[in-house]
């Protein structure tokens, strides 16, 4: 395996990369690739996947001088991280702790303090570090190895600080552990009548606003700069959920009679959980144009149907979109399109996220398969495609090293 191509299994969480470190007596040459990842994060939605750090960890234990990394690690470790990136070293370093290393320990108290002395002298804390939880992280996994002892040490801090600065920590997670590990009873009788208050479990949604037509229509022609038009899409979603159909037809009406094209694709958001009320010809021409959103919103719409159709309109959008033409494909699947997979997207190792969702449901052919599986960036996707790469009787050894848990399960 060259040294590009470990990078790239590597960065992808695959078993290949693994298994290389295991059988390559050199792999002394694989040592800073594998450091670089493990100080960066190399997750593509950790909220979803959750970190890699399990695989990294894995990573590291090939090597012999494995104090090479921790040092590394946990020099980071002591800096300040953002989001992302704190959650893969904080897990690769509770990691080293969990086997009893002396000096992941220490960092762990080191950084507790830190923090402990640090978030009640501050006013304002960043969405980017939330190191307001951070410390909360630490204090979880006191409680996993400290016991109850360790447990009062982190009540007694919580205390302290919030009398100091009310909002300067998070405890309910921390406190629900707590609860879990000791129960409730040992739990509060210990908390007494401190500053610490039970934060409430369960949060009632909020309630969901209900649009008029008039009003959902009117919301349309306003300025959304939110990322992927979000504003709109929560509007539109909201709207169909208690839309009626002589509304529906109405918002339909209005989409082909609207000039602007941005309003259109706003209201073609309308249909993108409901199908679309009249004859689907009247926007199939949306779906090549020129305008990114509308684009987009007519392309999603279409998907939801299976007409010839919709599948010529798939063939002319492969060469100047082919996110959108894949989409197109969703219902629309015939064998010959493996060809236009093999010409638009085997010759890419970039693999967008939507496209490796659609063509693991919809392809059964083992090149594009595998292509999917070593190129998708996604590790929660990649193992929708492996879950057909294994209808399709392709079984890879390798997936007991992936670096998505459930991926593993499948081999265990």
């Amino acid at each position: 395996m060259t040294t590009k191509t470990f990078t790239h299994h590597l960065r992808k969480g695959l078993g290949s990369a693994i298994i290389e470190l295991q059988t390559n007596p050199n792999r002394e040459i694989y040592r800073e690739i594998v450091l670089r990842a493990c100080l960066f994060n190399i997750a593509y939605d950790p909220q979803v996947e959750g970190t890699k750090s399990w695989y990294l960890y894995t990573a590291i234990k090939t090597f012999e001088d494995t104090d090479y990394f921790l040092d590394a690690i946990t020099e980071k470790f002591q800096k300040r991280l953002w989001s992302r990136l704190w959650w893969q070293v904080r897990d690769l370093v509770f990691l080293f702790a969990r086997d009893g290393n002396r000096k992941a320990l220490d960092a762990i108290d080191e950084k507790y303090n830190y923090l402990k002395n640090k978030l009640p002298k501050m006013k304002k804390f960043d969405w980017k570090y939330f190191e307001h939880q951070q410390i909360e992280d630490l204090m979880v996994f006191k409680i996993e190895m400290g016991g109850f002892d360790a447990f009062k040490q982190c009540a007694d801090d919580i205390n302290e600080m919030i009398t100091i600065n009310p909002n300067c920590v998070s405890y309910d997670e921390f406190l629900m552990h707590a609860e879990e590990k000791f129960g409730k009873e040992m739990v509060w009788e210990y908390i007494g009548e401190s500053v610490i208050k039970k934060p409430p479990y369960t949060h009632e949604p909020p309630p969901i606003k209900i649009f008029k037509y008039g009003e959902f229509k009117k919301s349309a022609y306003e300025k959304d700069d939110s990322p992927y038009f979000s504003k709109s899409r929560g509007r539109a979603i909201n709207f169909s959920r208690q839309a009626t159909p002589e509304e529906f037809e109405k918002v339909a009406n209005d989409i082909i009679s609207e000039p602007d094209e941005n309003v259109k694709a706003k209201l073609l958001l309308t249909f993108r959980r409901v199908d679309f009320p009249l004859d689907i010809g009247l926007i199939l021409p949306y779906a090549l144009s020129g305008n990114d959103f509308l684009r987009e919103s007519a392309a999603k719409v279409l998907s939801h149907f299976k007409d010839e159709r919709v599948h010529d309109l798939a063939t002319q959008l492969f060469e100047r979109d082919v996110v959108n033409a894949v989409k197109l494909l969703k219902n629309n699947w015939e064998t010959s399109d493996a060809a236009y997979i093999r010409k638009y997207v085997l010759r890419s190792k970039k693999i967008p996220h939507s496209v490796q969702t659609t063509l693991s449901e919809i392809a059964d052919c083992g090149d594009i398969l595998m292509h999917l599986y070593e190129n998708g960036d996604c590790t929660y996707c990649r193992h929708k495609t492996i879950q057909a790469m294994i209808k399709n009787n392709i079984i890879l050894d390798e997936w007991k090293y992936d670096s998505y848990e459930q991926t593993r399960r499948l081999i265990i």
